[in-house]
Formats: structure tokens, C-alpha cells, sequence
């Protein structure tokens, strides 16, 4: 199953904020219904010279993380197991924190450019920086 890619831009912040509001009692934050997988908490924030895209991951190595670049989008993949094990089995009064795969994509502007592409792995925050590629100014062509 294909997953949708996120666009930038206000439209889909709009369009995402008012499906927030009319499902906010129904499911749990960031858990795709269909699937039964959660999404990390994401924030996309463009600098004058580059963008910045910050998953929240608490708990996640850098080995639990698989990200790639492919004709313009950026793709996150990762999984955290269920915190139950032997020891704990039955002694679980709640459980809240998010297990299972997740995976979300990016697709980015074409001023992105995607051979200058960086990422930490720092606090549970997996923080990608994405360069602009320089503007290219206009030129004057003579005519002969």
C-alpha cells in the first residue's frame, strides 16, 4: 500500500488542522486508523537557505531508522516494539506509548536540493536539514 506524500505549503496545514478538529475525540494523536500505525509528531520549518524537518522518535537508534531520497521525496521509515516483555507480562495497568511501524513522506520543493541533505539523531528528535539550491538569476542575451 502506497502511502500519500505530505506537500509544503499552508494548504495542507489547513486542510490537516481541520481533520485534527473534527476527529480529535475519536482516535488517539498521530495513529493512522486504517492501519493501526502511528506517525511521529513532525514539524517542516524553511530557513532562507535550507528546510528543516523534525520527527519526534524518543527510544528510536539510528539503526531503528531507514530514510531515502527517490525522485523528490523523502521517505522515513522506523519501528518500535512493544514495551511488554517476560518480566512485565500482566502488570501493564495502562499503556500509552505508540508500538509498531511508521512511515512518512515528504515531497519536497524544487528548490530542495537532494545531493545536500543531512541528519542527527539527537534527544529523540531525528532532525533532517535539506539545502536550497542557489538561485539562479535571470541573464540578459544580447541580440545580434
Amino acid at each position: 500500500m502506497s502511502l500519500p506524500s505530505i506537500r509544503f505549503g499552508p494548504s495542507i496545514l489547513d486542510a490537516h488542522n481541520g481533520w485534527d478538529e473534527l476527529f480529535s475525540g475519536l482516535f488517539p494523536r498521530n495513529v493512522n486508523a486504517r492501519s493501526g500505525n502511528w506517525l511521529p509528531a513532525t514539524d517542516i520549518v524553511e530557513e532562507e537557505d535550507h528546510y528543516v524537518i523534525k520527527a519526534d522518535l524518543p527510544g528510536f537508534r539510528n539503526e531503528d531508522i531507514n530514510m531515502t531520497l527517490h525522485d523528490g521525496t523523502l521517505t522515513i521509515k522506523g519501528e518500535r516494539h512493544d514495551s511488554k516483555d517476560e518480566s512485565n507480562e500482566g502488570r501493564f495497568r495502562r499503556v500509552e506509548r505508540y508500538h509498531g511501524s511508521f512511515t512518512r513522506r515528504f515531497a519536497l520543493p524544487e528548490a530542495a536540493d537532494t545531493e545536500q541533505v543531512s541528519a542527527t539523531n539527537k534527544d529523540g528528535v531525528l532532525e533532517v536539514t535539506i539545502q536550497k539550491r542557489a538561485n539562479e538569476q535571470p541573464r540578459r542575451i544580447e541580440i545580434q
